[in-house]
C-alpha cells in the first residue's frame, strides 16, 4: 500500500471514529430543556479533551499533528452540534451517526482543501 494512501486511510478512520464518539457522548450528556449555551460550551471543550488521548494513538501510526488538528476541530463540532441538538429535541441514534460523519469528513475536507492550497501557490 502507497504510503499517501496509508495516510489519508488514518485521517478518514479518525476523524470518522471521533466524530462518532463525541456526538454519541454529548447527545447523551445532555437532555431536552438543558441551557443551550451550557451545551454549546460543555460540548465544544468535553470532546475536545476526549480526543486527545486518540489524537495520540491514532497520531502513532498516521503523524501526530496531521491527525490532531482535524480530530480536534472535528470532536469540538460533532460535540457542539450534537449536543445543542439535544436540547432542542430527542435526538435519534441515525442523527447522531450522520452529525458525526458529516461533521468529521467536512472538517477533513476543509482541511485537504487549505493544505492543497498552500501547496498550489
Amino acid at each position: 500500500m502507497n504510503n499517501n494512501q496509508w495516510f489519508i486511510f488514518g485521517d478518514v478512520t479518525s476523524n470518522g471514529f471521533i466524530g462518532l464518539l463525541s456526538a454519541w457522548l454529548c447527545a447523551l450528556w445532555f437532555d431536552v430543556g438543558d441551557s443551550m449555551l451550557a451545551a454549546m460550551l460543555l460540548g465544544m471543550f468535553v470532546p475536545m479533551l476526549l480526543s486527545m488521548p486518540f489524537a495520540l494513538i491514532f497520531g502513532r501510526y498516521f503523524g501526530a499533528l496531521e491527525i490532531m488538528l482535524p480530530m480536534m476541530l472535528t470532536s469540538m463540532l460533532a460535540g457542539m452540534v450534537s449536543a445543542m441538538l439535544a436540547t432542542m429535541s430527542l435526538i435519534t441514534g441515525y442523527q447522531i451517526i450522520f452529525i458525526g460523519i458529516v461533521c468529521g469528513f467536512g472538517v477533513l475536507g476543509v482541511v485537504s482543501l487549505i493544505n492543497f492550497k498552500e501547496k498550489v501557490i
